[in-house]
C-alpha cells in the first residue's frame, strides 16, 4: 500500500516537473517552490516514521515478535489510529502501557477502542483511560469486569459527580484492593465516589474515606469488633458484599443512633465516619440515585462517542489521523535508503578517524600561528604610528622616553637648535621605522609560513570530505 502511494508522488512530482519545463520563467520559480515542498514532505514524513519506528520498537521490547510479525503491529497501529481519530503519537505509548498492564496482544487494540471510545466521550486522553481500565479490570478480573462495561461505569460515575475521567484513573488504586477484598461491586463504589464527589469531597479524599469505611466495616480492630458484638453488627463472611454498601452504611448510623462519638469508636477514623455519614446521611438520596443510574449505565460511554464524533473538531483529527498515516508510510519506504547512508557516513568516518583529528589539530595550530605572526607584526607599527602622532622620540620598545611638550619649548629654544633638534629627531624616526619595516618583512615570511601550513590542512580536510561523499553515492 505504501509502496503505490509512493509511487504516486513520484510519478506526480515527474509530470508536474515536465509542466514546468514548458512555461515561462514566473511557471519555473513555481516549479523550484513545488520541488521544495516535494523535498520537504519527503524530510517530514522521515522524521515522522523514524518517530513511530522507535516508538514501536519499544513496544516490541515487550512482546518480541519477529519482523514480519512487528511489521503487523505497526499497520494494525496506523488503521487503529486512523479508524478513531487519535495520532499515532497518542497511541503508541498507550499500546506499551496496555500490553504492560497484561492486556494479551490477540486483542489489545479491541481494548484500546474501547479505552479510545471512552477518552473522547470522557474528554481525556487515551493514556488516562488505559490507566484507569487496566487497574480495574486487572483487580476484579477481565472474566469478572470486561473493560467495556468498566469504561460505562466510570462514566457514569464522571457524569453523575463532580469528577474527571482523570481524577478517577488517578484515585481508584486507593480503594479498589479493599473493594475487591470484600466483594464490593465496582458500580457500588463508583456510586458512592459519584455522591461522595457530589458533596465537596475532592476525589482522591473521597476514595481514601471510601476505603477506610470498608476496611472498618470488613476488618475491624479488636476494640472496635468488641463494640460491633455490643450493637449486633456483622459485615464479616461476605455479608458486606451480600447486603451492599448502602444497606451496610445504613445499619452503623441507626446501631450508633446518629451519635458522633459512638460512630467515631466504631468506625475507628475520621475519614471512615465522613463517608458514612454522607453516603447513609446528607447524601443518602444521591447514593440511591447513582446507584439506580449504574444499573442503566450499558453504552453510555458510545453515546458520549456518538455524540461527539459530530463536531467539526473531531473531524479535523480523523483528517489529520489519515494524512500521518500516508506520511508516516511514506517515510517507512525511504527509511532503509537513509539508514544505509547514515550507516556509510559513520563508517566512512570512523575509517578516516586518524584524518580528521589530524586535520584539527593542524588547523589549530595554524589558526594560532597567523594570530601570534599578526600581533608581532602590529605591535612596533603601532608604536611607530604613536611617537609620529604624538612627536615625541622612541624609546625602549617603541614608546616615548620623554614628555613631548618638554622637548619643544619656544621659550627656551631658538630657531636654528629648534631646526637641529627636530632633524634629529626625525632621524631617529627614520630609524626606527627602517627597523620596524624589517621585522615586518620577518613576520610576513612568519605569515606566508603559516598560511602554507592552514591551506595544507584545508586540503586534507577537503579529501576527507570527498571521500566521505564518495561512501555516500555508493549507497545510493
Amino acid at each position: 500500500m505504501a509502496g503505490n502511494e509512493v509511487r504516486i508522488l513520484v510519478n506526480a512530482t515527474d509530470k508536474a516537473s515536465k509542466v514546468f519545463k514548458n512555461v515561462s520563467k514566473s511557471a519555473g520559480i513555481m516549479g523550484v517552490a513545488v520541488a521544495t515542498a516535494v523535498a520537504g514532505i519527503g524530510i517530514a514524513s522521515i522524521k515522522m516514521a523514524s518517530t513511530f519506528d522507535k516508538g514501536m520498537r519499544e513496544v516490541n521490547t515487550l512482546l518480541q515478535l519477529p519482523e514480519a510479525g512487528f511489521k503487523t503491529l505497526k499497520e494494525d497501529l496506523l488503521d487503529f489510529s486512523q479508524e478513531m481519530g487519535i495520532t499515532a503519537n497518542e497511541v503508541v505509548p498507550s499500546l506499551y502501557q496496555a500490553i504492560s498492564a497484561g492486556v494479551p496482544r490477540d486483542n489489545v487494540f479491541e481494548f484500546l477502542k474501547v479505552a479510545g471510545k471512552a477518552s473522547i466521550g470522557g474528554v481525556t486522553s487515551l493514556q488516562v483511560a488505559v490507566d484507569g481500565l487496566t487497574s480495574v479490570t486487572n483487580a476484579y478480573g477481565r472474566d469478572s469486569l470486561s473493560a467495556a462495561k468498566a469504561a460505562d461505569i466510570m462514566f457514569t460515575a464522571v457524569r453523575l459527580g463532580k469528577t474527571t475521567m482523570e481524577e478517577l484513573s488517578a484515585s481508584l488504586f486507593n480503594v479498589i484492593p479493599s473493594a475487591v477484598r470484600t466483594g464490593v461491586a465496582f458500580e457500588e463504589i463508583a456510586a458512592a465516589l459519584a455522591t461522595l464527589t457530589l458533596q465537596g469531597v475532592p476525589t482522591a479524599q473521597a476514595t481514601t474515606q471510601l476505603r477506610s469505611a470498608i476496611d472498618s466495616l470488613s476488618a475491624p480492630s479488636v476494640r472496635n469488633k468488641g463494640l460491633m458484638d455490643e450493637l449486633g453488627l456483622s459485615f464479616g463472611g461476605g455479608r458486606l458484599a451480600a447486603i451492599g454498601l448502602a444497606a451496610a452504611f445504613e445499619e452503623v448510623i441507626v446501631a450508633a443512633d446518629g451519635d458522633e462519638s459512638v460512630l467515631r469508636k466504631l468506625l475507628g477514623s475520621v475519614e471512615a465516619m465522613s463517608a458514612v455519614t454522607i453516603l447513609a446521611g446528607s447524601g443518602s438520596q444521591d447514593f440511591a440515585n447513582a446507584l439506580g443510574a449504574m444499573e442503566d449505565a450499558a453504552g453510555s460511554v458510545e453515546d458520549a462517542f456518538d455524540q461527539m464524533e459530530q463536531t467539526t473538531s473531531r473531524k479535523f483529527e480523523q483528517m489529520k489521523t489519515s494524512i500521518d498515516k500516508l506520511m508516516i508510510k511514506l517515510g517507512d519506504e525511504l527509511l532503509p535508503t537513509v539508514n544505509k547512508t547514515l550507516d556509510a557516513i559513520n563508517e566512512s568516518f570512523e575509517e578516516n578517524a586518524d584524518g580528521v583529528a589530524k586535520w584539527a589539530s593542524r588547523s589549530k595550530l595554524a589558526i594560532r600561528s597567523v594570530i601570534t605572526v599578526l600581533q608581532a607584526q602590529m605591535k612596533p607599527a603601532l608604536a611607530v604610528l604613536d611617537a609620529l602622532i604624538s612627536g615625541g622620540p622612541l624609546g625602549v620598545g617603541g614608546t616615548p622616553s620623554v614628555n613631548p611638550a618638554a622637548a619643544f619649548n619656544p621659550a627656551e629654544l631658538n630657531l636654528d637648535r629648534a631646526f637641529a633638534q627636530a632633524a634629529q629627531r626625525s632621524q631617529r624616526i627614520l630609524d626606527r621605522w627602517a627597523m620596524t619595516m624589517e621585522s615586518a618583512s620577518l613576520s610576513a615570511e612568519e605569515l606566508a609560513f603559516a598560511t602554507e601550513g592552514l591551506a595544507e590542512a584545508q586540503e586534507e580536510a577537503a579529501d576527507i570530505a570527498e571521500r566521505v561523499a564518495n561512501a555516500m553515492r555508493d549507497t545510493v
